[in-house]
């Protein structure tokens, strides 16, 4: 993820945007930056907003599929 420091500073720029749809925002940071998937972009948006947001993993998703609140 940081071989290229430049591409990681503007994707976190455009996951935090908080002016776009999360969804957008989530999917573009993680197709412009190799080896950032769900779990690291939702853990950053977990420090950044922790209010708001929580971290999607296998780990979470699993979870929540065992109590059938996956949608």
């Amino acid at each position: 993820m940081c071989v290229d420091m430049s591409r990681f500073r503007e994707a976190l720029m455009l996951l935090l945007d908080e002016s776009q749809p999360v969804e957008e925002r989530l999917n573009s940071a993680i197709a412009m930056v190799p080896g950032m998937g769900k779990a690291v972009s939702t853990a950053l948006l977990l420090i950044v907003y922790p209010d708001k947001y929580g971290a999607w993993n296998n780990t979470s998703e699993g979870g929540l599929k065992i109590l059938d609140l996956w949608l």
